[in-house]
């Protein structure tokens, strides 16, 4: 392994948080509904109410829309999504095969989407601080030190 150059370091920490922005989301994203510069609307969609979230600031991509489906209970089931790479027609992904975390958050470990676009989501850890979660350091700072 090698020391990453001080030229690089400010980009590799810049890409490790958009991957780690993008991975939080799929995990997180209804408790990210309420954050500072999110607008929410509900909207008739085919017919039936949908949410449509939209993040104005904060995060790696401001901008993107989420119209999300609800169950009875409040409990995503699915949302299209519209983003910077994703613009035109928006793209549907489910929210299902819920599990619960030893804090009481329940999350989604799978999100059925078009073609070979299916995510899975495992192996997470809650805590409230890096030790609870069995981290011996900033998860980050591995790519800019090299240990």
């Amino acid at each position: 392994m090698e020391k990453v150059p001080e030229a690089r370091k400010m980009d590799l920490l810049k890409s490790a948080n958009d991957f780690f922005n993008n991975d939080m989301y799929w995990l997180i994203a209804p408790f990210k509904t309420f954050d500072e510069g999110v607008t929410r609307e509900v909207l008739d969609y085919k017919g039936e109410k949908r949410l449509l979230v939209t993040y104005s600031s904060g995060g790696s991509t401001p901008g993107d829309s989420y119209l999300w489906k609800l169950s009875e209970d409040g409990t995503p089931e699915s949302y299209k999504m519209w983003t910077q790479i994703i613009p035109i027609g928006g793209v549907e992904f489910s929210w299902e095969s819920y599990y619960t975390l030893g804090n009481g958050i329940k999350v989604a470990h799978f999100h059925d989407g078009p073609g070979p676009l299916d995510i899975t989501v495992s192996d997470v850890k809650a805590g409230y601080n890096l030790e609870e979660m069995n981290c011996e350091k900033e998860p980050f700072r591995i790519l800019v030190e090299g240990k």
